[in-house]
This record gives structure tokens, sequence and C-alpha cells, in this order.
């Protein structure tokens, strides 16, 4: 028995640096996208403190809008101004992205998009009280509360 039990041992521990190195890459997987974040968004982005929401050219002068979620306050910088710990030090068109400095720290941000959610289905229905109703915009409608008992 203890001879079955020394070769299962071996078994167990000649596979652990594989075990170890398949769970490692599980976690790691978890860690850039957590089952618990918003679907697409991984949690190194959500761990970014800011968000780069817009920006507008006036003249020759740049502006970004970023938004500092902890603080639920969007700021404009102009480009190569410092202002309010923030330094926009790069615009790039191609990808729509900006690389900045905050709070010691660079980053380069992509803008942002917005999620657009999706629009109300139309109900129909062959109920002509309904049909009615939904033409009328509201008000009372005896005609609606004839199934209603009285109390």
């Amino acid at each position: 028995m203890i001879l079955i039990a020394a070769q299962v041992s071996c078994v167990l521990v000649g596979m652990a640096p594989a075990v170890s190195f398949s769970l490692n890459q599980r976690l790691e997987s978890l860690v850039t996208n957590s089952p618990f974040g918003p679907v697409g968004q991984s949690t190194t982005e959500a761990a970014i403190p800011i968000e780069f929401r817009g920006w507008c050219a006036e003249g020759n002068r740049e502006y970004f809008s970023i938004y500092e979620v902890a603080k639920k306050k969007s700021t404009w910088i102009e480009l190569g101004v410092q202002e309010e710990g923030l330094y926009i030090i790069e615009y790039h068109a191609d990808d729509e992205s900006v690389s900045l400095r905050y709070a010691g720290r660079r980053f380069r941000l992509r803008l942002k998009k917005a999620l657009i959610g999706i629009p109300a289905l139309e109900v129909e229905s062959n109920d002509s009280r309904i049909q009615q109703n939904v033409g009328l915009g509201g008000g009372d409608h005896p005609e609606l509360l004839e199934n209603r008992s009285e109390p």
C-alpha cells in the first residue's frame, strides 16, 4: 500500500508545475476579464480612474474632455496645458486616443463610445380598446375599465 501511495505522490508532484501553470493562466484570464464587470470591458480598463469623453478644436487650439470617475467630474483640458492635475501630451487621430499624465502616471485612453440601448418594441394588439387608447394619449376611458370589479 505504501509503495502505491508513493507512486501516486510522485505523479502528482510531477504534474504540479503544469497544473500550477494552467491555474495561473486561468487566474490571469479572470483578472483581465472579470465575470462581474460589464460585458466587453476588462478589469484593467475599469481600474483606470479617468475616461476620455470628447474633443473639440477652436481655432488652432484643441481641447479634450477628461472625466474623473471617482469625482464624477468632467474637465476640458487644452493640449499641452497642465490643469487640475491633468496634462494632455498628445492626440492620436488614427485611433481616437489621447496620451496624458494624471496623478503621476501616464495613460493612453481611447475615446469612450456611448452605449445605446435597444429601442422599445412596438406592441401589437387585436384588441380595439387598446388600439384606441394608444392613439388617444391617455385620459378616462370607461370602456377600458369594464372588466374591473367594484368594491
